[in-house]
């Protein structure tokens, strides 16, 4: 019964994912607006270990930036170099022109110098203590991954379970206070959930704590995106028509889940805890309880007696003495 009721509610949920893409791709079939984002902004790297960057972040930066600039050598050598300080900066400046003539030159020598250089411990520590910031949740959730491909490059056998230590470190450590308690009930709730559902659900209980307080002061960027189009009157009715099927789908959606980990969880409880009588097959009990086998025992010794008894009557001895 509960497997039916679960397949049940997976088809209604893949038909109202359907829905709501149908209505997303409606939505965004005409753009109301145009952005044109400026260039990513670039944090300075000064090779320091407690920088908040670490070589490989700064390069991978650098050479995103570096494929959208048709510039010349020199001028490639001198922006990578602008966003240098520190020891990082000390450590170019003194090497001959000849070594760093190109902008790989100069990233190999960054590469060489302040390349990962911490020991397994020191590694581990960085990563138990990473904590969220102002940083976004997918920001934080690739923060975490960085630090753990380091610790895997270092010694794969470290780390035994990636996905449940990347799960608990991630419930552990976001920021909101409410957003860990919830996150935590849902991970005792179920035991085997992987670190991509938790962190859907986390993206989930987010946006609904936002829908939910339109007041609150919006999140703060890096930078302002310009925008360079004008906006388009859409239909006022439409759009609030949209928005509310949207809202009432992922209401419905998350329900839906929710009644679907009740159905698995009462299933998995029933499997895990009933016990099946192999003498009546009613479940609650084994055949040695089994109140239904010690009554055909009684009423089975009650024939024999009877049995016995009647071998043994008058009649009987009368015969034996004759």
């Amino acid at each position: 019964m509960a497997d039916a009721k679960v397949q049940s509610l997976e088809k209604e949920l893949a038909d109202m994912k359907m829905k709501l893409a149908h209505v997303i791709a409606k939505e965004s079939y005409e753009p109301k607006v145009v952005f044109t984002p400026r260039e990513r902004k670039i944090n300075k790297f000064s090779g320091k270990r407690d920088g908040l960057q670490t070589i490989d972040e700064f390069i991978e930066d650098i050479e995103l930036t570096l494929k959208t600039r048709p510039t010349s050598d020199s001028e490639k050598v001198n922006f990578i170099i602008s966003h240098l300080e520190g020891p990082a900066r000390v450590e170019v400046r003194y090497r001959s022109n000849s070594e760093k003539k190109k902008p790989k030159d100069i990233l190999d020598i960054l590469r060489e110098v302040f390349g990962d250089r911490g020991t397994i411990s020191e590694l581990l520590s960085d990563f138990y203590q990473c904590k969220q910031g102002d940083e976004t949740l997918q920001e934080y959730c690739h923060r975490l991954m960085c630090k753990l491909d380091r610790i895997c490059k270092k010694d794969n056998k470290t780390i035994t379970d990636r996905d449940l230590t990347l799960r608990n470190q991630f419930a552990e450590n976001v920021k909101p206070v409410w957003l860990r308690r919830e996150l935590k009930k849902r991970i005792r709730s179920t035991p085997a959930i992987s670190f991509s559902d938790i962190r859907e659900e986390a993206t989930l209980l987010m946006e609904d704590s936002q829908d939910s307080t339109p007041t609150a002061s919006t999140t703060s960027y890096e930078y302002e995106v310009p925008v360079l189009a004008a906006q388009s009157q859409p239909k006022s009715n439409e759009t609030s028509d949209v928005s509310k099927l949207l809202l009432d789908l992922k209401t419905e959606m998350k329900s839906m889940r929710e009644k679907m980990e009740s159905l698995k969880m009462q299933k998995k409880s029933q499997n895990s805890d009933g016990m099946r009588c192999f003498y009546c097959g009613k479940l609650g009990h084994l055949k040695k309880d089994c109140r239904k086998r010690k009554r055909d025992a009684e009423a089975q010794g009650k024939t024999q007696n009877h049995h016995t008894s009647d071998l043994n009557g008058p009649g009987l001895r009368l015969r034996a003495d004759l």
